[in-house]
């Protein structure tokens, strides 16, 4: 045998061992082997950047959110973005406020970013409320890249299988740039949307958003209070692109995260500059999001946070049912942060064992090419 091929072979050999040794918990006795065997290849002395990115990715948690319906009686409107008053969202629950992508690595962010979700038969309404003293955006043509300003984003996988997720970028004046990949960038996969000739490829047609502004715009000289934006993401749009079987129905979820870029601007004679600041994310930005990843890199859809769909509208604290309230909180899917019940047990438990397999792939293949 070629002494090249045999070297191969017997690497291979060696990890495929390994992986089997590590995963073996996991296999005999699912329920309390899938921890060990994560815990396991976390702490496996690997090299590359698969096994990196996979220690700092293990120990998060997604976050989950329970999105009610929309009131019938109280219908969203994307004429008022300020979720803080608008009586439709009054009976949305609030997220946990952003944190940054790196999760407690980091300090907490200096200014408070906060989300509602909402849905009905026609679509998921997300909407934030972020507080900046100083509204700044200067991008102007869609499908421009829109986090070179600061932006609110939001990140789709309705079949939560990592693959043929949407992405929405959208500044304070309403600039927004639609697109969807294929696959994360990581492992290959493209940008499929207007900006890049893929007509159609990236874009729902009846996807809208809104944006208010708590103060004056690019107006160095008042200080501003900050801005909301509200995003419809219609099903019959991602239904007819074939991404989504069919629009959601009560107790199943979405995996989707919410992400704010956060630049540092000065006013120079008229213009807006960027503020250096080396340390910051990967450009001096700060990058603030509702469910930590772990890594500067929101394509990792593996670690997004769990969007149940609730079956009803009216607010826990009208139905005075404390019980109903824990029932309902134990049906929203978040992983080993929530007591998950029966398959989505059995499914939070064998993606993290598939995904810490994928990154240990990529780790062998590191040491084959490399």
């Amino acid at each position: 045998m070629d002494p090249v091929a045999l070297g191969i072979r017997m690497l291979l050999t060696v990890l495929t061992g390994l992986l089997v040794n590590t995963l073996r918990p996991a296999v005999v006795a699912p329920q309390q082997g899938v921890s060990m065997a994560v815990t396991r290849l976390a702490a496996q002395p690997w090299h590359g950047p698969g096994a990196e990115q996979w220690r700092k990715m293990a120990s998060i948690v997604p976050r989950s959110y329970l999105c009610r319906r929309v009131d019938p009686d109280k219908p969203v409107s994307l004429a008022d973005a300020d979720i803080r008053t608008a009586e439709a969202w009054a009976h949305a629950p609030w997220t946990d406020q952003f944190v940054d992508i790196e999760g407690n690595r980091k300090p907490e962010p200096c200014w408070q970013t906060r989300a509602k979700m909402l849905w009905d038969d026609e679509a998921l309404y997300v909407g934030a409320w972020m507080e900046e003293p100083q509204v700044v955006a200067t991008l102007r043509e869609q499908n421009s890249v829109i986090f070179h300003d600061n932006d609110f984003e939001v990140f789709v996988d309705a079949q939560a299988s990592n693959h043929n997720y949407y992405e929405f970028e959208v500044n304070a004046l309403n600039t927004r740039w639609e697109l969807r990949l294929n696959k994360p960038y990581k492992n290959g996969g493209n940008e499929h949307s207007e900006r890049v000739g893929m007509s159609g490829q990236g874009s729902l047609p009846n996807l809208r958003t809104s944006v208010v502004v708590d103060g004056a715009i690019n107006d160095a000289s008042v200080r501003d209070t900050g801005w909301g934006v509200v995003v419809k993401i219609p099903f019959l749009d991602m239904v007819a692109a074939g991404h989504c079987a069919r629009p959601p129905a009560p107790g199943e979820y979405w995996r989707i995260n919410m992400s704010r870029v956060q630049w540092l601007w000065e006013s120079r004679a008229g213009e807006w500059i960027k503020v250096p600041r080396p340390g910051h994310g990967n450009d001096g930005e700060d990058n603030w999001v509702w469910s930590a990843q772990g890594i500067i890199n929101m394509h990792c859809p593996e670690r997004w946070g769990f969007v149940n769909f609730a079956s009803y509208a009216r607010p826990l604290e009208e139905e005075g049912e404390e019980e109903k309230k824990g029932e309902e909180e134990e049906e929203a899917v978040g992983g080993r942060a929530l007591a998950l019940r029966g398959g989505r047990e059995e499914e939070w438990m064998a993606r993290e064992v598939l995904m810490a397999s994928h990154y240990l792939l990529q780790v062998f293949l590191f040491f084959i090419f490399f």
